[in-house]
């Protein structure tokens, strides 16, 4: 066997610094390996942004999808009537809050509460101010007394149209700051100012207030809950006096006026006094004590206790037929007998009788005729 000779081969000098082929080739590959990855990552993001885009668009599609289904259904009754609703303009300089505040003396007063912000139209401007037409022009409800106020408690951001026109109508203007005690138990956000009616106990310039909720229908005169008021006071000889009708249906409530359990604040008869406004401000917070999920229902309800009387404090029960509840075609029988209905115009309310509806939307429709000076011609149907 021979031996091999390192001599016999050639090998190419490599200068130092100088790069040789082989490690020119690997430097090629790397860089051209790192390339194609950050390509592909480039690829991958793109269709990820891509991919994120399309779920963007769809999501905005469905949106816009939800936002007019939902628009075209709530365009029920209270949407046909909007329409009509007239923009009061100020008649003169004068014609500003500090005028609608008057106070005339009288010992007695309806009080509604109205709290929608914003310029827009809205269902509860109708409503109250339906009340407010019912209460002080519609003949055989209006009241006949000569020492009652009918008066709209408003909070600050209250569009000034909206005061005008019901000034107008005959009310006087009220303003108040809200009162809140937070909202993560609140079942219902429509309810986040529903201890606002608190302020209520504070108008101590009147003997006896009405308190009406905007979504009623009153269909009789109810000037006698201010003798009601007065009888029992001077039965019992107590200053103070609260009352109002137990929560529950019409066909439940009507034989059984003592029924027991949370009250509805949708119509409260009451002696404004300082102390129980404070007594009820320093209980609102303390929200294990009472059916907090209710507001101020929840709070009433404790306060005048069916059950106890740690306050001293006690609920006059009212016949229910001044605050019908839950009144539809399945217990119309009670429609003639009842002064009042608690129920509000539309499907978005959830609202059902269809003779309770089409008589609300006769009601609105009577006021606006009234405030436009002519006869709307609109119908239910």
């Amino acid at each position: 066997m021979s031996s091999i000779n390192n001599n016999d081969y050639e090998y190419d000098d490599v200068e130092e610094g100088e790069i040789y082929p082989l490690d020119d080739m690997e430097d090629s590959l790397l860089e051209e390996s790192i390339y194609e990855r950050r390509n592909k990552r480039s690829k991958f993001k793109l269709l990820k942004n891509k991919k994120l885009i399309r779920i963007i668009f769809i999501i905005i599609i469905f949106c816009l999808i939800g936002y007019i289904t939902l628009d075209i259904y709530n365009r029920d009754a209270n949407y046909k009537l909007k329409k009509y609703v007239r923009y009061v303009e100020p008649a003169n300089e004068n014609d500003k809050y500090e005028n609608w505040n008057n106070n005339t003396g009288n010992k007695n007063a309806y009080l509604i509460m109205f709290t929608s912000e914003g310029e827009s139209v809205e269902n509860y401007y109708m409503y109250t101010s339906t009340i407010v037409y019912r209460l002080l022009h519609k003949e055989g409800i209006k009241t006949k007394r000569n020492d009652v106020d009918v008066v709209v408690m408003v909070t600050e951001d209250v569009a000034d149209w909206k005061l005008r026109g019901l000034h107008n109508l005959g009310a006087i203007i009220k303003r108040v700051n809200k009162i809140r005690m937070g909202t993560n138990y609140i079942i219902n956000r429509r309810w986040r100012n529903c201890y606002t009616k608190l302020h209520m106990f504070e108008m101590t310039e009147y003997e006896t207030i009405i308190y009406l909720d905007s979504d009623l229908l009153i269909n009789k005169n109810i000037d006698e809950l201010f003798d009601v008021a007065n009888e029992v006071r001077n039965k019992t000889g107590r200053h103070d006096f609260f009352g109002a009708v137990t929560d529950g249906s019409i066909r439940r409530n009507y034989n059984n006026k003592e029924r027991k359990g949370m009250m509805n604040a949708g119509l409260m008869v009451l002696t404004p006094e300082v102390a129980v406004y404070n007594d009820l401000i320093e209980l609102a917070p303390k929200k294990d004590l009472y059916n907090a999920g209710f507001m101020e229902q929840g709070l009433l309800t404790y306060y005048y206790s069916d059950f106890d009387n740690k306050f001293n404090r006690t609920r006059y029960h009212l016949d229910a037929r001044y605050n019908a509840q839950w009144l539809d075609d399945s217990n119309e029988e009670f429609y003639d007998k009842v002064y009042i209905i608690h129920q509000k115009l539309g499907n978005i309310e959830g609202a059902k009788g269809q003779r309770v509806q089409k008589a609300i939307f006769d009601s609105i429709v009577e006021w606006l005729s009234y405030d436009n000076n002519k006869e709307i011609d609109i119908s239910y149907d």
